[in-house]
């Protein structure tokens, strides 16, 4: 920190600053490989800043990543500014287009995933991702989720620290204000980009920073670091509730395990075991162990005063977003239905079809990507032989009426066990000179259905799934 001078008041403040903002990065977990969140504001300018000052090695296990949302008038503007300045710090940015799918959520929302997914890309086991949310974030986020009414658990707000693609998000600078990082920035002389959308009011963070909170603070100057104590509080609380949630889970969650049901269903009548207000207090945490949205309370209401007393035979549904609890054979799910696989396709495999999954069939094996077999041959009273022509169909396409081993397609899900909800990813091999079914593909997790009686791969019944 030699380019500040410590000898005027000035100059001490900020090394104090500085030294403060230092210390919240070497308390990050070990790590072999870093992803840096970079949009080129205040707050990420800092973090990469200080990130070259802690160690002259680091910047090998580091990756830059800025994403171009397409959006603002100056974004190609900000990828320049990125690039010249993560090269200035010795690091290269790595320039991501963001293509946001409005279907999911508010814009802000949408956003927020496609980022996320990005950086997705650039994670490994072990890897951290960096983030530069700050305290008055957090006094953001804590205030948002008090005025709509959320459960208690959402009082943490944001967590120092998650789970995230076989690594961890970390926020080191949560307990540091906004204004103790301009500060920072102004001491080492940075230079960052402004984002007009920060000034917009008719986005609700926006407005709550600009309108609300002032005004707030003229009643109570201390209103952010009690809005920050509720948050450090319920952060205890929830590390609490997680590890019961864990313990209770062992017997909600159901044993069976069937074909291709990925999801884990609660038993209603082991949930029914417990009261009223412990339901509630696990459904809660089951939402919150998943890293899903939490519905507001109205909706979470819902589930307990149309979803489970419905009939036995119903299969209602209580969304918020793109997650709904489903009810389905006397169990409860939760499913994310941006996670769901639908595939479509139907057409004749004369070498390679690709389906709107990002998955291919072929006849031969690919030489390169995530290659499975898929077998087929000697089940049930079915034969195939190899010189006939194989069609690929979805799920939506079978008739109701075509035997699948024997069984009707309506009998055949319901024996084994496939919900309404992963139907879509089926994808059925037929013979197409006699339209007999020889297997079933689930797309959703990636298996064959029916397990084959012998080693039909090795007499070449066999086809091939892969990533393309």
């Amino acid at each position: 920190m030699s380019e500040i001078d410590g000898a005027t008041e000035v100059g001490r403040q900020s090394l104090a600053l500085l030294s403060k903002v230092e210390r919240s990065l070497h308390q990050l977990p070990e790590s072999n490989h870093i992803v840096v969140a970079y949009s080129g504001g205040l707050d990420s300018s800092v973090l990469l800043r200080m990130l070259s000052r802690i160690d002259k090695g680091l910047s090998s296990r580091i990756q830059v990543v800025h994403v171009h949302h397409g959006v603002s008038a100056h974004a190609d503007e900000w990828v320049e500014h990125c690039r010249t300045q993560s090269k200035a710090l010795g690091f290269e940015c790595i320039i991501e287009y963001a293509v946001i799918d409005m279907n999911k959520g508010s814009f802000e929302d949408a956003a927020r995933k496609a980022r996320y997914s990005i950086f997705e890309k650039y994670m490994a086991a072990g890897a951290l991702l960096l983030t530069a949310h700050h305290a008055d974030d957090q006094i953001e986020t804590v205030l948002m989720r008090l005025m709509r009414r959320g459960h208690a658990s959402l009082k943490e707000g944001i967590p120092y620290t998650r789970s995230f693609s076989g690594g961890l998000i970390v926020r080191p600078f949560l307990s540091i204000s906004r204004q103790e990082l301009h500060q920072s920035a102004v001491a080492l002389g940075l230079s960052w980009v402004e984002d007009e959308s920060n000034q917009d009011t008719s986005i609700e963070r926006n407005r709550l920073r600009h309108d609300v909170l002032p005004r707030v603070r003229e009643l109570d100057s201390a209103i952010g670091s009690r809005l920050l104590s509720i948050a450090s509080n319920h952060a205890q609380i929830n590390m609490y509730r997680k590890r019961m949630f864990e313990s209770a889970s062992e017997h909600l969650f159901s044993s069976e395990r069937s074909l291709c049901l990925m999801d884990k269903g609660v038993s209603l009548s082991v949930l029914g075991k417990l009261s009223r207000e412990a339901q509630r207090i696990w459904v809660r945490d089951w939402i919150k162990s998943r890293e899903l949205p939490q519905p507001s309370l109205p909706i979470f209401d819902r589930i307990w005063s149309e979803l489970i007393p419905a009939r036995a035979d119903a299969d209602p549904i209580v969304q918020w977003g793109s997650v709904c609890v489903r009810r389905w054979r006397s169990y409860l799910y939760l499913i994310d239905l941006s996670q769901i696989v639908d595939v479509s396709v139907s057409a004749e495999l004369d070498d390679c079809v690709r389906v709107n999954s990002g998955w291919a069939f072929s006849l031969e094996q690919p030489e390169n990507g995530v290659v499975m077999p898929i077998a087929f041959g000697a089940v049930s009273d079915i034969s195939h032989s190899s010189a006939a022509p194989l069609r690929l169909e979805s799920y939506a396409n079978v008739s109701s009426r075509t035997k699948i081993f024997g069984k009707s397609k309506k009998q055949w899900l319901s024996v084994s066990g496939i919900p309404p909800w992963r139907r879509g990813a089926i994808v059925f091999v037929m013979d197409d000179s006699c339209g007999a079914v020889l297997q079933l593909v689930d797309l959703q997790s990636l298996s064959p259905l029916v397990s084959i009686k012998e080693d039909a791969s090795a007499s070449g019944a066999c086809i091939w799934l892969s990533r393309l």
